[in-house]
């Protein structure tokens, strides 16, 4: 093995699917980038003009066509590169921003009045500090102070901000001004009943207290016992600290190893232990599963600058082959420019070979409807990135001897009320299509609010609009019932615009095609 790549144990990976963080319009113009409002949370008050708020610049990977090509091939069985991992100083010297990029970037926020608070070796993320009139002058927002249901204040910016030229031309973006905490318990108050999450969870055959199953149970219905890591260690990301002597009561308790528990602390870390029960649940299900003798745990402060910089130093120090995180945050109100600098982390990641999994949430794509103000679906960040394998609930379903008999997806997120109003509210939005708010959402409900989407664009493109059909199954998606139409001449237009293959939209435009 040479200095430059670095070999993986052979694992599950996922076929990488990047983005780009900016384009070339959006630098060159000075584009504003995305924030968006939480239905929930209120407006306490405007930021006070000498208050100070932490953010982050961020700059995008260099070489991204061949990075692209690189990741295909690490990922592609009998490649000449496949598996053939890159360090994480390798990944930077032929990816990352360079030492002159990052001292530009530094020497224009220094110019506009930020302060550097935290640096990272790969290049892609600057934490600053400011106030509040400061970001306004710069930026071109009014921070404001927010308040959460649960009475968690936050500073958050009143509408997009625009990048400076200087920056923007560098391809610089700002991100984490919205610094609404994160969730670790993906169960949306408000969306799903907490007593339907708990039926769904509960299990029934193991051989524990009320049925619940042991790790030795679960080992044998998923087939562990003879794939065990053999002490590879494994990270965890975390946003809260926990009483973390619990895990050797586990261990005793289960005659697992008890893992070496190594704090990496970042960006100072935090002394909360308001999400403790979640950390430690996050280590005991590691320990169950792969009884790693090593866990690594990096704990950062419960804010977007805080959620950046640890997945930016897990990335960076490459300690590891997995990393899991049960934190997260709807995708849309996570803001774009958020998104991005994740994925730029995530990119590292699979290009060192660790393979990151995130919890998708226990309500499925109804978990965003309480914060969204147009109550629409949505997806949880970071499970939503093309680099992240998405993990969601299951109710196991064993034989008395715990052998796997059957799983299912938990559905807890279909309400015929919520449908109901969905689709009352579907035509009074102003200037808004009707989104898919007419699901039945099953055990596919995140591939079809995807399949849904595209539908909606479809029906939109020949000026129809989508109305409920739930006349029986593979009718989910809603029927595309087009505008009045006066003659029978633009009729045809439509269907002209309307590619072959659309058959129900056709159908329902009467296009005279036989189907």
């Amino acid at each position: 093995m040479n200095g430059s790549t670095k070999q993986r144990k052979e694992a599950w990976r996922m076929t990488p699917q990047s983005r780009l963080g900016v384009t070339a319009a959006a630098v060159f113009l000075g584009l504003s980038f995305n924030t968006s409002a939480v239905a929930s949370d209120k407006l306490v008050r405007s930021a006070g003009d000498q208050e100070q708020v932490q953010f982050a610049l961020t700059l995008p990977l260099n070489n991204r066509a061949v990075l692209d090509s690189l990741l295909q091939q690490l990922y592609t069985p009998g490649s000449p590169q496949f598996h053939q991992f890159l360090g994480s100083a390798d990944f930077d010297a032929r990816f990352a921003p360079t030492q002159a990029q990052y001292q530009a970037l530094k020497s224009l926020a220094s110019q506009y009045g930020l302060s550097v608070v935290n640096e990272h070796s790969s290049h892609t993320l600057l934490d600053v500090q400011a106030s509040a009139a400061t970001i306004r002058n710069v930026l071109g927002v009014q921070m404001q102070v927010k308040q959460r249901a649960d009475g968690r204040q936050y500073f958050a910016p009143d509408r997009l901000q625009t990048m400076p030229f200087p920056l923007a031309s560098m391809g610089a973006a700002a991100a984490a001004l919205d610094q609404r905490p994160l969730d670790a318990q993906l169960i949306r108050r408000g969306a799903v009943a907490q007593a339907a999450v708990d039926a769904a969870a509960r299990p029934n055959a193991g051989t524990e207290e009320n049925g619940s199953y042991s790790p030795a149970n679960i080992k044998t219905a998923y087939n562990l016992n003879g794939i065990q890591n053999g002490g590879t260690p494994v990270a965890l990301f975390e946003l809260s600290s926990a009483k973390y002597t619990d895990a050797g009561t586990y261990a005793s308790e289960f005659g697992l190893n008890n893992p070496t528990l190594i704090q990496e602390t970042v960006a100072g870390g935090t002394t909360t232990t308001t999400g403790s029960d979640e950390v430690m649940l996050d280590i005991e299900m590691v320990m169950a599963v792969s009884n790693p003798t090593t866990i690594y745990v990096y704990t950062g402060p419960n804010s977007s600058t805080g959620v950046l910089d640890t997945y930016t130093q897990i990335a960076d120090d490459d300690h590891v082959n997995q990393v899991s995180t049960s934190w997260g945050e709807c995708e849309t109100s996570d803001g774009q420019s958020n998104v991005d600098s994740e994925n730029t982390a995530f990119t590292k990641m699979v290009a060192e070979g660790i393979s990151a999994f995130a919890a998708a949430g226990d309500s499925g794509a109804d978990a965003c409807t309480e914060l969204d103000i147009f109550k629409e679906l949505g997806v949880e960040d970071p499970a939503s990135q093309p680099n992240v394998v998405g993990v969601g609930g299951t109710t196991l379903t064993t034989s008395s001897a715990q052998a796997y008999t059957s799983e299912t997806v938990w559905d807890t997120s279909s309400s015929e009320a919520v449908l109901e109003h969905h689709a009352q509210r579907a035509g009074r939005v102003s200037g808004r299509r009707p989104r898919l708010r007419l699901l039945r959402l099953r055990q596919r409900h995140l591939r079809r609010l995807v399949r849904g989407r595209r539908h909606q664009r479809r029906c939109a493109a020949v000026g129809g609009v989508l109305e409920p059909d739930r006349q029986g199954p593979g009718q989910e998606r809603g029927l595309c019932q087009p505008h009045a139409l006066p003659d029978r001449r633009e009729r045809d237009v439509l269907c002209q615009r309307l590619p072959r293959h659309h058959h129900r939209q056709q159908q329902q435009l009467r296009c005279g095609r036989r189907l």
